[in-house]
């Protein structure tokens, strides 16, 4: 966090104004007519927040309603036959949902290691790394292109949705081989100090709920 780093500033920013929501929004969306009336929805949805809006789009995208590619999308869909959802957690969270199998047990799986992750350290906890899909999407980014691929998550609430979605009983299981393969979660948060695997292994054995960089819900 800023605020706890030397000589680091806190800076606040407001929301779009309705003109430049609607402007993101065109921006997105492209200039059809087919998707003028549901560009508005999305505008008035997102409220001045554009990573809600970048959402609605693609989860729009995902389910078929919006065809083509950014900037220059359709729909054959009747706006008043569309569902927005309300939120952004809720839209994240649907397009999770819709995840090939592997890409979400990959997503699921980092969510626990941290914000940054490799594909050996999800390997070692016997996951088949698919990482294609959820760059594609993007819910996650390449950020090292040499020697061992790293990633991150597009956006800390993408990852804390990851979190939050999966049984305790999975989150349990992936923190046990954690401490079984003696890998230490990288670290995702400032906030807690990084736990040794023998204190993650006793944290589960005790059933309780172990978060060694817990993913900010704000």
């Amino acid at each position: 966090m800023l605020n706890r780093v030397a000589g680091g500033q806190t800076i606040a920013l407001a929301p779009l104004s309705n003109s430049e929501t609607s402007a993101l929004v065109s921006e997105l969306l492209g200039a059809d007519h087919s998707v003028r009336a549901l560009g508005q929805t999305i505008a008035a949805r997102s409220a001045g927040n554009p990573f809600f809006a970048e959402e609605i789009v693609r989860e729009l995208a995902d389910r078929g309603v919006l065809r083509g590619k950014r900037s220059a999308y359709g729909s054959s869909t009747d706006v008043a036959e569309v569902s927005v959802p309300a939120t952004l957690r809720t839209t994240i969270a649907a397009r999770i949902d819709r995840l090939d199998p592997k890409a979400k047990r990959t997503l699921s799986a980092a969510a626990v290691i941290g914000t940054r992750f490799g594909l050996d350290l999800l390997t070692a906890l016997g996951i088949e790394p698919v990482v294609d899909d959820l760059v594609a999407a993007p819910l996650i980014d390449q950020v090292s292109f040499t020697g061992q691929p790293r990633f991150m998550f597009h956006h800390p609430l993408t990852r804390a949705v990851a979190y939050e979605s999966q049984l305790k009983s999975d989150r349990a299981e992936l923190y046990r081989r954690l401490a079984a393969c003696s890998v230490q979660p990288e670290p995702g948060s400032r906030r807690l100090p990084r736990l040794a695997p023998a204190a993650i292994a006793s944290c589960v054995n005790r059933n309780q709920t172990v978060v060694t960089n817990p993913p900010s819900m704000r």
